[in-house]
């Protein structure tokens, strides 16, 4: 559960989430917007310490991402009490340099947490997990050609559990169907058996999706458990 309250805790402060958006459909979250969207809308300075963060349950991660979180969330949750007390201020309007700063240490940070869980390709806390462990089974399996992975977990439309993935794919390797399928025939046992071995009891659904449009078929296919 500490991995699903903090992943929210990350949500919440995401200007750029997307919600009531496909998974496929979100647009991928760049830094500099990021860091854009962060000052226009300061709501998240006011929500203090981030929760949930636990180590142990990040285990998913390489031990250079999960020693990278662990520092970035010890830093904002360090300066977190100190700028939520600034961002209500009695009285009103007072330490408003103070705040300023607190903002201008703390957005580096809270922009590089949520760019380093990836919520534009991990749709969930469980997808996160998940979505890590497969990648790591395809680590140097997969074609240069598949760019991008996407995914989520949530109940299919039965309402038994879903695990569903979605493969971006080069564009010169979409030109033409023929091609699309042949790459299809080749890279869908590799995803599929890697999801089946870290997701025992989901079913499972894959898609494949040129970068930039929409070219996938069998996006309802579903795999036996």
């Amino acid at each position: 559960m500490a991995l699903a309250e903090f992943w929210i805790e990350v949500r919440d402060r995401n200007p750029l989430f997307q919600y009531g958006v496909s998974p496929p459909d979100w647009p991928r979250i760049r830094a500099a917007e990021l860091d854009s969207e962060l000052m226009l809308k300061d709501g998240w300075s006011s929500f203090g310490a981030l929760k949930g963060y636990d180590e142990k349950d990040f285990e998913f991660l390489t031990e250079s991402e999960r020693d990278r979180l662990t520092a970035l969330v010890t830093q904002f949750n360090a300066l977190a009490p100190a700028l939520y007390d600034a961002s209500y201020p009695r009285p009103p309007n007072q330490n408003k340099t103070r705040l300023a700063e607190l903002t201008e240490q703390t957005r580096p940070l809270i922009r590089d947490i949520v760019l380093l869980l990836e919520q534009d390709r991990y749709f969930s806390p469980d997808a996160l997990r998940y979505g890590k462990l497969v990648e790591r089974e395809l680590e140097r399996h997969l074609p240069e050609v598949v760019v991008e992975l996407r995914f989520f977990m949530g109940k299919d439309w039965s309402g038994d559990p879903g695990f569903y993935a979605w493969a971006f794919i080069a564009e010169e390797e979409t030109a033409t169907d023929e091609k699309l399928f042949a790459l299809s025939r080749k890279v869908r046992p590799l995803i599929e058996d890697a999801m089946h071995r870290v997701a025992k009891g989901y079913y499972i659904y894959l898609s494949f999706r040129g970068v930039g449009e929409t070219i996938a078929q069998d996006e309802d296919e579903e795999v036996s458990v």
